[in-house]
C-alpha cells in the first residue's frame, strides 16, 4: 500500500528544468523549454519516477557527439503527465546500445505507474523520448506473489481487532517491483534479468526494503509475510 504524498507541480517542473538546463550550461548547448497546461499536484512515486527518467535520458546524451540543441515539453494533460526530452546529439553503435538500454529501465520505471514511453534514437538525428504518466500512485498496478498484475483493492478499514500499521517509509516503483518478485520466489539474478538492472542493483533495492519493513536481518520470508502483513503484496 503506498501512502499518498505528493509534490507541488511547481518543485516537479522545477527539477526537471533545472536537470536539462545544466546538461545545456556544460554542453553550451541551445534550449527550448515548452511547458503548457494547468499544473496540479503529482504523486511521489510520479515525480520521483519522472525525475529518475529524465535523469537517465540525460546520461543517455552525454554519450553523444555533435550535440548542439536540445529540447524539453512538459505537458499537464487531462489524462496524466506528458514530458517529452529530445536531442540531436549522435550515437556511435556502442553508445547507441547503451541509450536503449537507458531508455528499456525508462519504460520499466514508469510502466510500473502505469505508463507508456516512446522513442526514435538513431545515428543521424539523436534521441527523441515521449514519456507519459499518471498524475498519482491511484492507477499503481499491484503485483501479486505470481508476479502477475491485479486492480489495487480499496484501503482497509481499521478495527478494534486488527490494527496494521504502515510501513515507516514508501516503498519506491522499482522497491515494489523487486518485493513482488521476491515474493514470488525468484533469485536476485532472476529479479535482475526481468527488471534490467543488474544484481547489485536488486541487492540494494533489497537492503531497501527490509530496512523500510523493519526486518534487517531476519531474511527474505520475514519481508514477505511483513509486506502480505501491509498489503504491500497479496496472494
Amino acid at each position: 500500500m503506498l501512502t499518498s504524498h505528493v509534490t507541488t507541480s511547481g518543485s516537479l517542473v522545477g527539477g526537471l528544468v533545472e536537470q536539462v538546463r545544466e546538461l545545456a550550461d556544460n554542453r553550451e548547448l541551445e534550449l527550448d523549454i515548452n511547458l503548457s497546461g494547468k499544473p496540479v499536484e503529482v504523486g511521489a512515486p510520479v515525480a520521483e519516477a519522472l525525475n529518475l527518467s529524465v535523469s537517465d535520458a540525460l546520461e543517455a546524451a552525454h554519450m553523444t557527439q555533435d550535440l548542439h540543441h536540445m529540447a524539453l515539453v512538459v505537458d499537464y494533460r487531462s489524462d496524466g503527465l506528458y514530458v517529452k526530452l529530445e536531442h540531436d546529439g549522435t550515437f556511435d553503435t556502442t553508445s547507441r546500445s547503451h541509450a536503449e538500454e537507458i531508455v528499456i529501465a525508462v519504460y520499466n520505471r514508469l510502466g510500473l505507474l502505469g505508463g507508456s514511453v516512446a522513442f526514435s534514437l538513431g545515428r543521424g538525428f539523436g534521441l527523441r523520448l515521449e514519456m507519459s504518466v499518471p498524475y498519482s500512485e491511484a492507477s499503481i498496478p499491484v503485483y501479486s506473489a505470481n508476479g502477475a498484475i491485479q486492480s489495487r483493492p480499496p484501503l482497509p478499514v481499521s478495527s478494534p481487532s486488527r490494527s496494521v500499521a504502515p510501513p515507516v517509509e514508501r516503498l519506491t516503483p522499482q522497491e515494489d517491483a523487486c518485493l513482488a518478485l521476491l515474493a514470488a520466489g525468484f533469485s536476485n539474478k532472476e529479479i535482475a534479468t526481468r527488471l534490467h538492472i543488474s544484481a547489485g542493483t536488486v541487492k540494494f533495492h533489497l537492503a531497501q526494503i527490509y530496512q523500510k519493513l523493519g526486518v534487517q536481518g531476519r531474511g527474505r520470508g520475514a519481508a514477505v509475510a511483513r509486506a502480505r502483513e501491509l498489503g504491500l503484496i497479496f496472494d
